[in-house]
């Protein structure tokens, strides 16, 4: 079992605290279950997507600024991570806007949850072709 693998399944395992007082036994199981589930290619992106959302809301509001999602989400361990799942890593600013669905200017988890599994959902040609170019970083966009 590779280090990735272990880190898979703790997402998992954390990902399934739904009331975060701690994992269960119930938890536990259901974290493990989930890592086996057919869609585990994109269970396991959102579940690492929870893990860097949680790093980076340092003030604990449950949302993240534009600022905190440059800075967690256009990294090399992100894109990493992401392309080694064989999964399109989007320009993180450009869909902000339009995953940010009650318009605050923040994401929360549940907005970038069903924004990323959407994405990740229904493959097009483009998000193909993206999925085979080579694991560049990528960096925001310019602001015109």
């Amino acid at each position: 079992m590779s280090s990735d693998d272990l880190e898979d399944i703790w997402a998992a395992v954390d990902a399934a605290d739904t009331d975060d007082d701690g994992i269960s036994p119930e938890e536990m199981i259901s974290g493990l279950l989930s890592v086996k589930d057919a869609d585990s290619v994109s269970t396991r992106g959102i579940n690492f997507l929870l893990q860097v959302f949680k790093s980076a809301d340092k003030d604990g509001s449950l949302q993240l600024n534009r600022e905190e999602v440059t800075q967690a989400f256009y990294t090399d361990v992100v894109n990493d991570k992401l392309h080694k799942l064989g999964l399109v890593v989007p320009d993180w600013l450009n869909i902000f806007s339009a995953i940010d669905i009650d318009n605050d200017g923040e994401l929360s988890w549940e907005e970038l949850k069903r924004g990323m599994t959407a994405m990740w959902s229904e493959p097009s040609s483009e998000k193909k072709a993206l999925q085979k170019h080579d694991a560049t970083i990528v960096e925001p966009a310019e602001a015109t």
